[in-house]
Parts: structure tokens; C-alpha cells; sequence
């Protein structure tokens, strides 16, 4: 009879495994996507938008998030895709930009990010803070391209990720980040800039070990204790980063 429960328990597992499996494979057909476009002038105490396009897409893990000769301008308060609010200015025009998410590709681990942004003809004006960060960008790149690398998980509260990238082009860029994309509790913090040619981004839950990671040529994680070092040191004097808060806290 045991024998027969734990045989029962054992298809039950797989089929939910199996199940997982499906919707995982279908999310990545599940996609947001509009074909000549045109979202006309809004004016409402929030401020204003407006946009149009020929091609937008968004969503699935099978296909690279694509624009194509876009034009998105707002001013006042909104909303991102991810549900961060913003104030201020944001204006961009593309005639073709593409993000591939190429650590789904490749098949890593869940917590790897791993994506790869290249555009024709991009236009960027920034002047907005929010919840997540603040933006100052004035740039027009005839073309650009740009990596990023690292991770982000809930269950990893020394997340870190670095954008580069490099691009032909005029302009300056700024920015700050203080976002907490896996709701972990820890801000993913950092630094980016735009100049000529080079366009970078740091963003880091435990500022303390980057740092000395940075300084020390990577090699500090080899000495430092496991966990968030940034955390342990304010723990040191009653402080906390840790917002307890936070849905995966």
C-alpha cells in the first residue's frame, strides 16, 4: 500500500512538472504586438502622450523585443511596462531597435541575465525621475549596440549587472538607478553614463561588495564572507538596506 501511495505521488509530480514545463514553453509564444500604430495626442491632469509607429513588440521569450520607426513622447506622470512611475520628460524616436533576451536563448540558469540591444537610427531625450531611478539623456546615435550581464533573483541578494555598449553618435547621457526589479528587498543601486562611443551602467543590491570587487581587480568574493556585505556592515550599527516589505523579502 505504501508503495502504491508513493507511485501515485511520484505521477502526480511529474505531471505537474510537465505541466510547468508546457507553460514555459507556450509564455514564449504569449506576445505583445502592434502594427502601424497610432495613439493620438491624450491631455489630462497627468500630464500628456503620444505615439505611433509601424511595428511594436513585446512579451514572449522566443522573440526579441522590437521597434520599428517608433515615435513615443509623454510628459507629466506614468507608467512603465513594469509598473515603475516616472515624472518629468521622456521622448524617443527609432527607426529600427531590438532587445534580445539571449540568456532564454541559451537556456541558463533562471537568475542569469544575459541581453543584447542594437538600434539604427535612435533618438533618446530624458529629463524624468521615479521610483526606480532618474534619467538626464540627450543623445542621436546613427546606430549602437549594447550588452548586459549578471544576475537578478530573488533568492540572490548580492544581485549585480553591468550594461556596455558603444555606439556612433552625439549627445550625454546620466543616470541613477534604485530599482528592486526581483522584489527582494534590496535595491539594485548604480550608475550610468552616456558619452561618445561608450554608453555604461552598473547596477549592484550590494554596493559594498562591488566596490571592492571593482578595486581589488574581482578578486575581494574569494575573501569576503557569503551574503550581502553592504547589509552585514549597517547591521553593525542597528541600520538595514533591507526593505522587509517587499513581496519577496
Amino acid at each position: 500500500m505504501v508503495e502504491s501511495i508513493d507511485s501515485l505521488v511520484a505521477r502526480i509530480e511529474d505531471s505537474k512538472a510537465r505541466i510547468q514545463e508546457s507553460q514555459n514553453s507556450l509564455s514564449g509564444l504569449r506576445v505583445d504586438a502592434k502594427a502601424y500604430y497610432f495613439n493620438p495626442l491624450e491631455i489630462d491632469e497627468r500630464g500628456f502622450r503620444f505615439s505611433f509607429g509601424i511595428a511594436s513588440l513585446r512579451g514572449g521569450s522566443l522573440f526579441p523585443e522590437t521597434d520599428a520607426l517608433t515615435f513615443d513622447v509623454k510628459d507629466g506622470i506614468w507608467e512603465d511596462a513594469n509598473g515603475n512611475t516616472r515624472e518629468g520628460f521622456s521622448g524617443n524616436v527609432r527607426v529600427i531597435r531590438t532587445k534580445w533576451d539571449l540568456a532564454n536563448q541559451f537556456d541558463l540558469p533562471e537568475e542569469n541575465v544575459l541581453d543584447l540591444e542594437m538600434g539604427i537610427g535612435v533618438v533618446t531625450l530624458e529629463e524624468n525621475i521615479g521610483n526606480d531611478g532618474l534619467s538626464l539623456v540627450g543623445t542621436a546615435n546613427l546606430a549602437e549596440v549594447a550588452i548586459t550581464e549578471g544576475t537578478r533573483s530573488a533568492e540572490i541578494d548580492t544581485d549585480e549587472t553591468i550594461r556596455v555598449g558603444t555606439s556612433l553618435g552625439v549627445g550625454r547621457g546620466a543616470r541613477m538607478h534604485w530599482d528592486d526589479a526581483d522584489n527582494d528587498g534590496f535595491r539594485e543601486v548604480g550608475l550610468g553614463t552616456d558619452v561618445p562611443f561608450l554608453s555604461l551602467d552598473v547596477k549592484t543590491e550590494d554596493p559594498l561588495r562591488t566596490v571592492m570587487g571593482i578595486t581589488n581587480g574581482g578578486l575581494s568574493d574569494a575573501l569576503l564572507p557569503e551574503g550581502n556585505l553592504t547589509e552585514s556592515v549597517a547591521n553593525g550599527f542597528g541600520l538595514s538596506i533591507k526593505d522587509e516589505n517587499a513581496s519577496n523579502a
